[in-house]
């Protein structure tokens, strides 16, 4: 899994990840998931600690992501995403969206699936 710093200061603009309905009836889900394989990075607030990630989808409610952490994560953290669009390694402090966990998935080896509710789902926007 590869990692991605995060940094304060400006970045450049970072496209938006195209998103189209799924089937309906399919999923209970208020919003289309769309499959997106890129590093990133966990601000965990409780650790005050970053931690790496790989996204598995994202919509505009949120993301799944893959964590390797030795401290596990745990349901109702809250938390900051950020998702290296680009092929820089640098994340933009600004381009962190706030996030609160809603499902952790043990893979073992401290290895964890944590599905990421977004705060704001206006922040997407600016964070993309």
């Amino acid at each position: 899994m590869s990692q991605s710093a995060v940094v304060d200061g400006p970045e450049s603009a970072l496209p938006t990840p195209p998103t189209h309905p799924g089937p309906p009836g399919r999923d209970r889900r208020l919003h289309a998931r769309q499959p997106v394989d890129r590093p990133g990075t966990v601000f965990r607030r409780s650790t005050l600690r970053y931690a790496a990630a790989l996204t598995c989808d994202i919509s505009t409610g949120g993301v799944l992501l893959e964590l390797q952490t030795p401290r596990p994560v745990r349901l109702g953290e809250e938390v900051e995403v950020g998702i290296a669009w680009t092929r820089s390694p640098v994340i933009s402090r600004a381009a962190l969206v706030e996030g609160k966990v809603v499902r952790v998935t043990d893979l073992g080896d401290n290895r964890q699936r944590v599905a990421v509710e977004f705060a704001n789902r206006a922040m997407l926007a600016t964070a993309a």
